[in-house]
């Protein structure tokens, strides 16, 4: 993959230099016609310039297809490294983990096809006009002397300018990322923001876009400008030549050469001027992921629990999406059995099952058995979110979760017990463009990873919400079960009858 990028420019610049001399032996060929003899040979220059134009279509397919190939392997590449950044950290805010992932790792992959090559191109174009002008004796090479300086300053003011949008487009688009998972998050209390305004409905403090995309905007413009520029420079070098010509290039037909190439000039020069933001964007990306707020979250291992788990004045610590402060926790958990955790909106029960399977900083003590643990994440307990994970991939992969032990009996049978049993097709595949799941589905998949799971000890984070009467009774049944050999710590706002609960603690 080292050479790939490499050998993506080379065929770029074999792209570009047999495009010029499409033009310039055209632009000869066409001036030579109209003064030629009659035994000019017309054969010779059109085989040429067929060859050179099949050549610039291979070069560019080629370059393509390689570019493309390369792209996919970098991002590829950037992102199993981001992936191993957070290997033993992470990021609290999924909104910048998902930014980095998708958008970051891609615009850095495709700075070669997206901005290296069109450069190059626009250098090699320059270079050859300025060359043949020199080559030939034909009056015009200032033309390109002019054009190129222009272009130069052009490119330098574009670059600074940009550089200086970027930044606060960065902010702007930080801002509402912010605003917007916030906004979400609460859509249940979007009936309290209404508003009624002009004999219509909406919704008050809603986050806006607008400033994004102005300075989205704007960056765009300043490439525009540009261009416009860049195209009025090569008019003025062209008008400069022809009327600094004398009368000894007009039975010349090299002498059609140059304004032809000046004409085109723009159209190759362009490219590289409006692909500037692409640079902007690759700055702006890689000062991104090397500048990521990650929280250290190193994995640990906890002994067997046999007798107790113990919590001394145990809390979150820090943690940014606290509504309100944990209040400190002191209790003695059984070994086996379910323990249901309760308290209003915002007393800390998220973040208290957080703490304690180690995704956030915690305070306090944590015993198992009278050894404490350090902090970090137990690698033997399992945590169940609020929102489960779905996976874009088959259902297998969402049940398995890397361990391919499992057998596909072991799994059919976990989801029969959670009332899935209509999901009997493994490799189906579940998300954006497969089977979407409902609500109910997603509790229920993420409880079977957990029943699937040698993790002994479960911290569950409501999960009766999104259930029907049916599946709230299977689910009740199979965290009775499991509560025979496993520790289950649920915080939940719903209390099913049947729940076999040992021991009941409010945060409130």
């Amino acid at each position: 993959m080292k050479n790939w990028p490499w050998l993506s420019l080379l065929l770029a610049i074999v792209h570009t230099v047999a495009g010029v001399a499409v033009l310039i032996v055209s632009s000869w060929f066409i001036a030579a016609c109209a003064v030629a003899s009659v035994n000019f040979n017309y054969m010779l220059p059109a085989v040429v310039i067929r060859g050179l134009a099949l050549l610039r279509i291979a070069s560019g397919y080629g370059q393509m297809w390689l570019g493309h190939r390369d792209l996919l392997a970098r991002t590829g590449l950037l992102r199993l490294q981001l992936f191993q950044r957070l290997q033993n950290q992470r990021m609290d805010e999924r909104s910048w983990l998902v930014e980095a992932l998708a958008n970051h790792t891609e615009t850095i992959a495709s700075l070669w096809i997206s901005w290296v090559a069109q450069q190059s191109s626009a250098v090699i174009m320059l270079a050859l006009g300025l060359g043949c002008s020199l080559w030939l004796g034909l009056q015009g090479a200032y033309g390109f002397v002019l054009l190129a300086v222009v272009w130069l300053g052009l490119t330098v003011y574009t670059l600074r300018r940009g550089i200086q949008m970027a930044s606060l487009q960065a902010g702007c688009e930080r801002e509402f990322r912010f605003d917007s998972e916030h906004f979400f998050s609460a859509s249940s209390l979007w009936h309290i923001l209404l508003i009624r305004e002009g004999g219509d409905d909406r919704l008050r403090r809603a986050p806006s876009a607008q400033p994004l995309w102005q300075a989205k905007q704007a960056q765009q413009f300043t490439a525009e400008r540009a261009v416009w520029l860049l195209v009025g420079a090569s008019f003025i070098a062209l008008l400069w030549v022809m009327a600094a010509a004398d009368e000894g290039v007009l039975g010349r037909p090299q002498a059609l050469i140059i304004p032809l190439l000046l004409l085109s000039a723009p159209e190759w020069l362009s490219r590289a001027l409006s692909t500037l933001p692409e640079y902007n964007r690759f700055q702006r990306s890689r000062n991104t992921l090397q500048q990521l707020t990650l929280v250290d979250c190193p994995p640990i291992d906890a002994p067997p629990l046999t007798h107790s788990l113990s919590l001394e004045q145990f809390a979150a610590r820090d943690y940014p999406s606290q509504s309100l402060a944990c209040e400190s926790l002191t209790a003695t958990l059984p070994a086996c059995g379910i323990v249901q955790i309760s308290g209003s909106s915002g007393s800390g029960k998220s973040s208290l099952l957080k703490a304690l399977a180690g995704h956030i900083p915690s305070r306090g003590k944590r015993r198992v058995d009278g050894i404490q643990l350090a902090g970090g994440l137990v690698r033997q307990w399992g945590y169940g979110e609020q929102t489960p994970i779905v996976l874009q991939g088959t259902l297998r992969a969402n049940l398995v979760v890397g361990d391919s032990r499992l057998s596909d009996h072991r799994m059919i049978q976990v989801l029969e017990q959670l009332g899935l049993a209509y999901l009997n097709d493994l490799d189906v595949w579940l998300g954006t463009g497969g089977r979407q799941l409902s609500g109910g589905e997603q509790k229920r998949i993420a409880l079977a990873r957990l029943l699937l799971s040698d993790k002994t000890v479960w911290l569950l984070d409501e999960p009766f919400e999104a259930l029907d009467k049916e599946a709230l009774g299977l689910v009740v049944a199979a965290l009775n079960a499991a509560a025979q050999d496993h520790l289950i710590v649920l915080a939940t706002h719903v209390f099913p009858e049947q729940l076999e609960v040992v021991q009941r603690i409010a945060l409130d």
